[in-house]
This record gives structure tokens, sequence and C-alpha cells, in this order.
């Protein structure tokens, strides 16, 4: 989509298309495409209704807040009240909530309409969204655990979308599928009716092409950003050296070119760094995760083990495995790691790096494995650790595949790399691009 949400929004309140318009061009698209990409697990059977509901509201000059008639996908972790509910098992392929999510009913109260449920991994425990296929290349996999956000963006099959990022989940298939996607400060949007994997890691956040609409998205969905005084924005980046040169060469030289036209354009300066125990605070990061996902699986695995995925299984399995003296020193590094930084916080204000140190992988039936598995979450995993904000945006491609980049802010830093992101996205067209088969969805 070529158009902003914030200009989309000026048009529907103008009635320059209308709610029912918008949606029956979404439902026309997914009727279309979404056989071959699986984004969607479920459509929400009473949108119709709603968006013909909000456009009498608008023709009466009634609206209900600033995303009035804007529809929204939502990850399938995430509750949706009379919508179904599945969180990616079949042991709730029946589930219908009672109530929304705490982001869900800041999101309605701000007049979003909710279109569908995007698919994911088993329980948000993976990186693949297995069914759900990349609109770049069918045969690729749109990454995970909110692959079915990413790859609905992706195609101009939805708006905009929400996903939830444990170690990776939104930054991941945002890189993969050519998106925006954002992890806003760990505890500043409530979790509260998304179904759980580690609760010290857990976060919620919306995914966009343009940056410069998520101080909007994130104020509907309950964390208002502080007001930024509009001068010259100059950045002093530190660019993280061991992840850049674990890439292959062609994500170096897009990441270098992103680089270079923000320094080029006097958004900012960058320097090159080593970021210290970064190792040591991704190994504890596994131990956290591994940990406290197996605690929220614990009691219905020891009986029905065999009902879960073949992946989740050896995810929930490892962290049986952690002892309490394993995690406590995990928790340990981490809190060390993050006061050991306090120094670069002082010297510089962004990290940047690659997203994913790899190519996006081919579909396939069976699980990654390990070694597989680190290139697509180590830098995404270190950051996400000490809470940071951080978010992802396209840079360019390789071997016709999307390139990202991720911006990590320091602690409730959230403002400063969304502004740097929109400044760099003012000067480049990657985040508007659509692969040529889904034609183009252009509204504004």
């Amino acid at each position: 989509m070529r158009t902003s949400i914030a200009t989309l929004c000026r048009s529907v309140r103008r009635l320059d298309i209308t709610p029912s318009d918008l949606v029956e061009k979404l439902l026309e698209r997914v009727a279309e495409f979404d056989e071959e990409l699986h984004a969607y697990v479920t459509l929400n059977p009473k949108i119709r209704e709603d968006a013909r509901r909000q456009t009498l509201e608008l023709r009466k000059r009634k609206t209900c807040g600033p995303l009035h008639g804007i529809p929204v996908s939502v990850k399938d972790l995430i509750d949706t009240a009379g919508i179904r509910t599945t969180y990616g098992s079949k042991f709730h392929k029946t589930h219908i909530p009672r109530r929304d999510a705490a982001v869900v009913t800041s999101l309605r109260a701000n007049g979003a309409l909710i279109l569908g449920k995007t698919n994911c991994d088993e329980f948000g425990l993976g990186i693949a969204t297995p069914s759900t296929r990349n609109p770049w290349d069918n045969k690729k996999i749109a990454g995970g655990s909110s692959g079915g956000s990413a790859a609905a963006l992706g195609s101009d099959l939805a708006i905009f979308a929400l996903g939830t990022d444990t170690g990776g989940s939104i930054r991941i298939p945002s890189s993969f599928c050519g998106t925006t996607g954002f992890k806003p400060t760990y505890g500043k949007l409530s979790m509260d009716g998304i179904f759980p994997a580690s609760s010290t890691l857990d976060h919620v956040g919306p995914m966009c092409r343009f940056a410069s609409d998520l101080p909007l998205l994130l104020e509907c969905m309950g964390y208002a950003l502080p007001r930024q005084r509009r001068h010259k924005l100059r950045v002093r980046i530190a660019l993280v050296k061991q992840f850049a040169e674990q890439a292959p060469a062609r994500i170096q030289r897009a990441i270098g070119r992103c680089l270079d036209r923000i320094v080029s354009e006097g958004i900012a300066d960058v320097a090159e760094i080593r970021l210290p125990n970064a190792e040591e605070l991704f190994e504890a990061s596994e131990t956290i995760d591994l940990a406290e996902v197996a605690l929220v699986h614990k009691k219905f695995f020891s009986s029905r083990s065999s009902l879960y995925r073949y992946s989740s299984r050896l995810f929930i399995e490892g962290g049986l495995k952690v002892t309490a003296t394993d995690y406590l020193a995990a928790q340990a590094v981490r809190r060390q790691t993050a006061k050991s930084l306090a120094p670069l916080a002082r010297k510089y204000q962004v990290f940047a790096t690659p997203a994913v140190l790899g190519q996006v992988p081919t579909a396939r039936k069976d699980t990654l494995s390990a070694r597989e598995y680190y290139p697509f979450i180590a830098p995404l995993e270190v950051f996400n650790a000490l809470g940071w904000p951080s978010l992802v945006v396209p840079v360019g491609f390789s071997d016709k595949m999307p390139i990202g980049i991720q911006f990590v802010g320091f602690n409730e830093n959230d403002a400063l790399i969304i502004r740097l992101a929109s400044e760099y996205q003012d000067t480049t067209e990657w985040h508007k691009m659509t692969p040529d088969r889904y034609g183009e969805f252009d509204i504004g």
C-alpha cells in the first residue's frame, strides 16, 4: 500500500473512501490471493456489518476515534471477543473468546475494525509459521511467529496488523516480507488477553508499512509516546560489528547503503562497535525463554505431549531441563549486561544491526535445526532480553527477497528510533513495494 495510515484516515473521514468500501476491497483481495498465502486463519464474520455501521456514523458526522473505519488484522495469539482465536493450535480450533485482549479493546475504542485473525506458529513457538507463504516467493517461509501478519501486509491483504515478539517474532517476518515491524519498550503495552510464551520477554506491537504511522498506532493501542520537538534530527548510531560481519555479503552491502544514505542526508553519524557480552546475553535469553515457556505448558504437556507439533515439543522439552540455578544465573547475566551497557548509552543513541543474518529459508515440513535457527534470531533476541525498543524496516533485496535493518533504542527511547526510521523512509521506496503478482492496492 503506497498510502500511509494517517493519509488513509483523512480520506475515510472525508468519505473519499468509506469503511465499507475499504473492507470490501480487502475481502476481495483475501478471496483472490489468500488461498496461496494462508495469511489468515479466520475472518471476522461481522466485519461487513461493523463497517456499514461505521460508514453510517461518518455520514452523520460521528466518529469514535482516530482509527475510525480502519481495519486491523490481529495475530491469532491475541484474544478477540466473538472471533475465533486458536493460538495456532488444534487444541483450540473452536475457541471463541468472550473478551478482547487489552490492546484490542483499546483499538476498538479508537475506531479500528477487526478484519480477521492472522496465522502464527503453534502457541507462538517458532520462526516459520509453517503453513503461511512469503508473498515475494511462495516457496519461501514468511517467518514467524507473526508470519501471517507480515504476509498479509506484504501482499496488501491488510492495512496494519498486530504481532507478538519474544525473541524476534515481529521483526523476523517483517524482514522476510519487506514490511515495518515494531517491538516497543518492555511493559509499555499490556499483554493481558494474549497467550503467553515467556512472561519476562513477551511484547506485543504494531506491524505496518510506514514507520511514521507507528506513534498513532501505539497511542491507539494504549502507549502514547512523548511529543518530540521538530528540530533537525542528528543521531549517533552504533553499527554492531559482530552481527554485521556474520551476515551474507549482499545483506552487508544493503545495510551499508542504508547507513550511507542516512549519513548523506545529515540524519546521523555512524560508528562501528563490538557489543560486549552479546553471546552470553543471547545464551541467557535462550535459557530464560525455554524455562518460562515450559512453565506455561508444563501441566498440560505432561499428559498430552503427543498432541503438540514436533517443533513445539522440542522447545518445551528443552525448557523442562533448565534448572532453577540455570534460570537465576541467566537473569543475573541479563541484569549485569544492561548495567554494563550504560556507558554506551552515553556515547550512542541507537544500535543498528542486520535484522537477520541469513537468507530467507525455503518452506519445508521439518523444523529448523539449532544451527539454522541462530542466524535469524541472534541480533533480535540479544536486544529483546534487555527490553529495549527496536524496529525493522526494509532496505533492499537479495536474490529477489527483502532485506531488513534493525534499529534499537535505549530503554523508553521508542520515539527516537521511530523518527529515525521515518526520516530514512522519506528518502526511499522499499517500504512501499509489493510483489507484481498481487497488483497495486493504492487507495490514496
